[in-house]
């Protein structure tokens, strides 16, 4: 009797039975009927840094539970499972691991370090699948995706390549979140806001050429950066504040730099900030520098690409920027220009893989207009094509496509898709002997496989960019590049 009944309940034993009984049964597959209504799901793919957490078996529950529902109405049913090579986060974390091996990337070389990023992915890529299988999940395994897979790239750069000839993709000089740790773009949602209490210091701007009749004799602006005073070109103000109208045009001395700067007028400063008045760094701030561009202004980088203060500036040279905002505050006192200093809560941006401060950095990236699909998007919500529950998120989610910049899709990383574009280093050269270094177009070639030869010069001195796709660009292709697409196949016409 002992033989056949346990004593005790063995979950292990039964439950993987039962799952291996499912899966030698073909339970999971969409039936072949051709005549049955269709319900599918395209898992949203975990990202393979490391074991699954109670998160991903909640929606692995969920995606299971309308699976199996539709089943039992009749429905031919895909739920079809992926993982997500995660761009930046499981390139951290490998960089982690071979750090307690006393070794950087850097000292690996790209090709080697991606072999111990593959070797993650197979290790971690089998313990997810295996922790999914455990929970039960009727996935078709048959058709099990990796987002690194030869048919998601050939996705990723088919898009690319569309987008790019259709004027959707283009090269071009923006102000980006940089991370001076990770030296790399992140996206907006990969900036953690954190509330803290610092300085906030207030500068005196005096008047070039003052006049008898000047009430005032400088200007006084708000900072919690003292630093980024280096990249300063205008001192701003409201059109309606009555204390500055009769300034608008005038120019002040910008502090410590010594050269001087114009008073410009623009409605989006906030009269009751401060004294009313404002800096304007549009190299190193979000609305500073669609002002600048509003009010064609210069562009001052004063930062480097590893956070340290740019080598334009002797007195400050390579400093990290708390040093050099020490040593900018003890300038400022000993010329007289700090007005005072008083303590101020405010919301700092950190990269949310490493912690770093961020910074608003000018940089030359490639970008998705967004616009032009962002108006059709909002025109199949409005039709009720895409329908929201709660409908409140209906709202939410117009604000955003009516108040978003265009898409910054490449990443300083060595994980991940690389960008098939390819740069011809002879017409790169000729472009920037003719001072037209930005006109990207003049030397690099967007194509589906490396080219033989330039179009331009017919040369074969070519170079493929460096840099990656951000991980977000290859997972909106994820719903319609599993089944197959840029083919038509069964899959995408039965499916999508």
């Amino acid at each position: 009797m002992n033989d056949i009944f346990s004593s005790t309940y063995d979950p292990k034993q039964v439950e993987d039975k039962i799952y291996n009984l499912w899966l030698s049964s073909d339970s999971f597959l969409p039936s072949p009927n051709n005549d049955q209504d269709t319900y599918s799901i395209t898992m949203p793919p975990p990202n393979i840094t490391g074991r699954l957490h109670m998160g991903h078996a909640i929606f692995v529950a969920i995606q299971d539970l309308f699976t199996r529902f539709q089943r039992l109405q009749g429905k031919s049913v895909l739920w079809l499972p992926g993982t997500d090579h995660a761009s930046i986060a499981t390139q951290n974390v490998v960089e982690k691991k071979i750090a307690n091996q006393g070794l950087s990337r850097h000292d690996l070389g790209r090709e080697k370090f991606l072999e111990h990023v593959w070797q993650w992915v197979q290790e971690y890529g089998e313990i997810i699948t295996s922790q999914i299988k455990k929970l039960g999940a009727s996935c078709d395994w048959s058709r099990n995706l990796f987002t690194m897979d030869p048919q998601a790239n050939q996705a990723v750069v088919e898009a690319f390549c569309q987008l790019y000839e259709k004027d959707l993709i283009y090269k071009g000089k923006y102000l980006i979140n940089w991370c001076p740790r990770c030296l790399t773009v992140l996206a907006d949602d990969e900036v953690e806001h954190e509330e803290e209490t610092t300085k906030l210091y207030h500068l005196k701007y005096l008047l070039a050429e003052p006049q008898p009749e000047d009430s005032i004799q400088f200007l006084v602006a708000a900072t919690v950066r003292p630093e980024t005073l280096l990249g300063d070109v205008a001192v701003a103000v409201h059109p309606s504040d009555e204390r500055y109208k009769h300034l608008i045009g005038r120019q002040v001395i910008l502090p410590i730099e010594n050269r001087p700067i114009p008073i410009i007028a623009d409605h989006r400063v906030d009269m009751e900030f401060g004294t009313g008045a404002v800096k304007i760094t549009p190299a190193h701030d979000f609305t500073d520098y669609e002002i600048g561009r509003e009010h064609d202004l210069p562009l001052i980088n004063m930062l480097q690409e590893n956070g340290r203060i740019s080598l334009d500036f002797p007195d400050f040279a390579d400093l990290e920027v708390p040093k050099a905002r020490q040593k900018m505050v003890e300038a400022l006192k000993a010329a007289d220009l700090l007005d005072k200093t008083e303590d101020y809560t405010h919301s700092i941006g950190h990269c949310y893989r490493c912690q770093t401060i961020i910074e608003p950095f000018i940089s030359t990236q490639w970008f998705v207009r967004t616009n032009p699909m962002a108006k059709q998007v909002l025109q199949a919500v409005q039709q009720d094509k895409i329908v929201f529950y709660p409908d409140r998120f209906t709202k939410v989610f117009n604000h955003w496509l009516e108040n978003f910049h265009d898409w910054c899709i490449s990443r300083q990383l060595w994980w991940g898709h690389q960008i098939p574009a390819w740069y011809c280093l002879d017409c790169q050269q000729t472009a920037e002997s003719k001072g037209e270094k930005e006109n990207h177009q003049l030397y690099t070639v967007v194509a589906r496989e490396k080219p033989d030869h330039c179009p331009h010069c017919r040369g074969s001195n070519l170079k493929q960019d460096e840099d990656v796709l951000d991980t977000w660009f290859s997972s909106a292709l994820w719903p319609f590049s599993t089944l197959g697409w840029p083919e038509q196949t069964q899959d995408l016409n039965t499916f999508y």
